[in-house]
């Protein structure tokens, strides 16, 4: 606010997210005035179920619905950083015997300063909703892991298993990607338990049950989400079958390697010092939290091949990946935090040093964020290229015109600009006549009427329409996002089935990892291109409430004629914006 004071509360919020994902605003403040179901579309609202991982947004839709959705944001940007802090603080307390050196690595670690992570994962950063949300999850899971395996009268109690399947059930419907490695230490905890004393079976039964019990019990929502959402939903996230097999020989999985290789040089240093540790002063760690560790970190490295292997569908890998680096994170900070709360004096000022460190860094980080996303321009420049960059001034006024009386009957916009599309349906209350494709309740069919009716609309002729499908913003935000992926991965159709150019775009690389190398097989394109020309045959056909059409100028998109101007008024424009106001006398 005070960077950017002319910028409305709204513009402020979007542009408090790094990276552009900003798809979660409409579906945070829809949850938070207690819509489940669809939040964009005028004549579904509130139908269906959303997809969306609702653990993963927790801290913002209670922030929301408590305090409104600009101080909401405020309160849980603060509180989910502080649970980060004292999360990650527990992490490096559970290895360093000084306090204050465990503070000061947490602060460090969680300041989100990007220098920190130049050559490890990031395992914390303003990224909603991961790592920003998720990685909590994370932190829990391993940390009360590592603490439950210290001492065995701990595995004997009922409240860690009770725990353990809470973390399991939050980690499954925040991020999946955890849950491979926090099952292998699981496996790995049992076996210790058993070979310590096998006349104790029935105990571990019984305690494993109560965690697996509770693990169901709490992702009953996760599952009857799972069953009332579209059926399209998954295809559009990017779900895609793979041999179960043969993922082992896949070079896809092996990024992992140095991860996974510094993360275990790391756990072999701390075995190291543990072996000294009297020698050096040190507090002596039991070897089975060595091993435990050593779990964990192999079992990030095999996340990716087992999940293929159980179930014979893999979902944007490189999530896969992240999740091992964030693992050789934690071992970095095992190892420094376990050497330094020995071996550096113990300073009584460091938890001042540490809070001092964390609200400046944190200012810091959050200052340059903002800085660099409004200098960005739109929040997706990989995607996004408007003619200069001043775009996020355009968007404030552009948003203070939609603010005026005169739009005030206006409820449903089409756009093909995703920030526009974000203010619009997330912070003004209105309607999408172009829902985004990731998180919305439609169908295929829907999504794909739509599209092409905003192309009659906005003046598209039948021959331009492949050129107009062929972008990536139209692909990856209005036409079911991840479903058209294209890679040495996976093809929707037969290789055949695509046009040359497109497999050099999209081969002539190392595999896309997120699965978002897009590209139209040349029967889902004539089908489209069918579909439309029946579309412009009907200009009398009924079509849903349509308000607005925002058009916007871009380098990389390419550019509609504009509205038929006996069917819309040209009420605004700017060298970015254009807004067409429907005429209301006519049908």
């Amino acid at each position: 606010m005070m960077l950017f004071p002319h910028d409305p509360a709204a513009v402020h919020v979007i542009y408090r997210s790094p990276m552009g994902d900003i798809e979660a605003f409409p579906v945070i403040n829809a949850l938070a005035a207690g819509n489940w179901g669809e939040n964009a579309v005028y004549e579904s609202w509130g139908t269906g179920v959303m997809s969306f991982s609702i653990p993963s947004l927790f801290p913002q839709v209670l922030g929301t619905a408590l305090l409104g959705n600009y101080w909401g944001y405020i309160a849980a940007d603060i509180f989910v950083t502080l649970a980060f802090f004292l999360l990650f603080r527990a992490w490096c307390r559970l290895f360093s015997a000084s306090e204050g050196w465990a503070n000061f690595i947490a602060a460090i670690f969680a300041s989100g300063l990007p220098e920190i992570y130049v050559y490890l994962g990031q395992i914390w950063g303003q990224r909603l909703p991961r790592p920003f949300v998720n990685n909590l999850y994370f932190i829990m899971g391993i940390a009360f892991l590592v603490w439950m395996i210290w001492k065995p009268e701990r595995w004997r109690a009922w409240l860690p298993w009770s725990i353990i399947g809470l973390i399991l059930a939050l980690s499954l419907q925040g991020s999946v990607y955890y849950i491979p490695a926090f099952f292998m230490a699981i496996t790995y905890i049992v076996v210790i338990w058993v070979m310590k004393d096998f006349r104790e079976m029935p105990l571990v039964v019984g305690r494993l049950g109560c965690a697996l019990g509770i693990f169901v019990i709490l992702d009953i929502p996760f599952l009857i989400q799972g069953l009332m959402e579209s059926p399209d939903a998954m295809g559009r996230f990017g779900v895609f079958p793979v041999d179960r097999w043969s993922i082992w020989a896949n070079p896809v999985w092996r990024d992992t390697d140095g991860a996974f290789l510094f993360g275990m040089y790391c756990l072999m240093m701390l075995a190291l010092f543990n072996l000294f540790a009297r020698q050096l002063k040190l507090p002596v760690l039991p070897w089975r939290v060595l091993g435990l560790l050593a779990v964990l970190q192999i079992g990030a490295l095999l996340a990716l091949p087992l999940t293929a292997m159980l179930t014979g569908k893999l979902v944007q890998p490189y999530h896969f990946i992240a999740v091992s680096h964030y693992m050789e994170t934690c071992m970095l900070v095992a190892w420094v935090s376990y050497v330094g709360g020995g071996l550096i004096p113990r300073l009584a000022i460091a938890p001042f040093l540490a809070g001092g460190l964390l609200a400046w860094s944190f200012y810091v980080v959050t200052v340059r964020e903002i800085v660099a996303d409004h200098s960005l321009g739109h929040l997706r420049p990989d995607i996004y290229t408007p003619p200069g960059p001043d775009y996020h001034d355009a968007l404030t006024k552009l948003a203070r015109e939609l603010d005026k009386d005169s739009y005030r009957d206006d409820r449903v916009v089409a756009t093909t600009d995703h920030e526009i599309y974000v203010y619009w349906v997330g912070f003004h209350h209105g309607f999408a006549f172009l829902p985004d494709s990731f998180t919305t309740t439609l169908s295929n069919h829907e999504i794909e009427d739509r599209l092409l009716w905003f192309a009659r609309e906005g003046g598209l002729g039948a021959g331009d329409l492949t050129r107009f499908l062929d972008q990536k913003a139209i692909m990856l935000f209005w036409l079911e996002h991840d479903r058209y992926q294209c890679s040495p991965l996976y093809q929707k159709a037969s290789l055949s089935d695509y046009s040359p150019e497109d497999i050099v775009r999209n081969f002539d690389h190392p595999p896309d990892l997120g699965s978002f190398a897009l590209a139209l097989p040349k029967g889902d394109l004539a089908r489209l291109q069918d579909r439309y020309a029946q579309i412009l045959a009907q200009p009398e056909m009924e079509k849903p409430r349509l308000d607005l059409i925002i058009l916007t100028t871009d380098l990389r998109q390419f550019p509609l004629p504009g509205p038929n101007p006996a069917r819309y008024k040209l009420t605004y424009h700017d060298a970015y914006f254009q807004i067409w106001k429907a005429r209301k006398d006519l049908p």
